[in-house]
């Protein structure tokens, strides 16, 4: 197996079965100064991966759903790699100009294309038998990036950030009409909130959801049973719509 040199903070633990999620809630716009770090938010599922040691893959939606089988394309490089792992991330169906789209991949799992599917790897949050989610997050992007660089997948991609500039890339973001943008405190540690949480700010974890306003409102963003933001001018508001499908 290929040796990965771990970060700071780094514990050796097994390697869970399941994780709870770090979640996003919604602002009305990013924070100034050099203290964030932003990264381009894709319109499609939250997905979990997991590889063992043997290089079984295990793919969890956030509400614990197995999506291994519908949307397991993706990963056979990353699972032959050698390396036991858990990668969070987004499953989504990107257009010809690289633009995600929930309609995509909702009428991509219901025609069965597979080859459509592209997966956004965005944290990871266990590696070879080693616990990193208590390291900071630049240093597990770090190694998330060569992990994925030496698997060679690809249809895997690498979100990569910038530090400040959140307004700007806001503003790009919205021009051309992806879905928002997510930042989070330089330096962070991931901390896990579960469904529960799924509308409560996280303020340990600096964690926000910027999404694109577009005239009256905002696209839709699913959060656990489903439920709709729009940006009313005076503050976010929603309201639950139900389960549209489970993942």
């Amino acid at each position: 197996m290929p040796t990965l040199v771990l970060p700071e903070g780094a514990s050796p633990a097994r390697r869970p079965t399941s994780v709870r999620l770090q979640i996003v809630t919604p602002s009305p716009a990013p924070p100034e100064g050099e203290g964030g770090l932003h990264e381009t938010k894709h319109d499609g599922h939250r997905l979990v991966a997991i590889i063992d040691d043997h290089g079984r893959l295990s793919l969890n939606s956030r509400n614990g759903f197995d999506r291994t089988e519908a949307l397991g394309a993706p990963f056979a490089p990353l699972a032959a790699a050698g390396h036991e792992l858990i990668i969070d991330g987004e499953i989504a169906v990107p257009d010809n100009r690289g633009i995600t789209h929930l309609d995509f991949l909702n009428d991509t799992i219901a025609r069965c294309e597979p080859h459509r599917l592209v997966y956004y790897a965005f944290d990871l949050l266990h590696s070879d038998s080693h616990d990193i989610r208590r390291c900071r997050i630049e240093k597990r992007k770090e190694v998330l990036r060569r992990v994925l660089d030496e698997a060679r997948c690809e249809r895997i991609i690498y979100v990569d950030y910038t530090v400040g500039y959140g307004r700007q890339l806001f503003e790009a973001v919205r021009q051309v009409g992806a879905e928002g943008v997510v930042s989070k405190r330089r330096g962070s540690l991931y901390r896990e909130a579960g469904r529960a949480t799924g509308l409560r700010p996280n303020e340990d974890a600096y964690v926000k959801l910027w999404e694109t306003i577009k005239e009256r409102g905002v696209p839709a963003r699913w959060v656990g049973r489903t439920y709709r933001y729009w940006y009313c001018g005076d503050g976010w508001r929603y309201w639950c719509m139900g389960p549209k499908w489970p993942y």
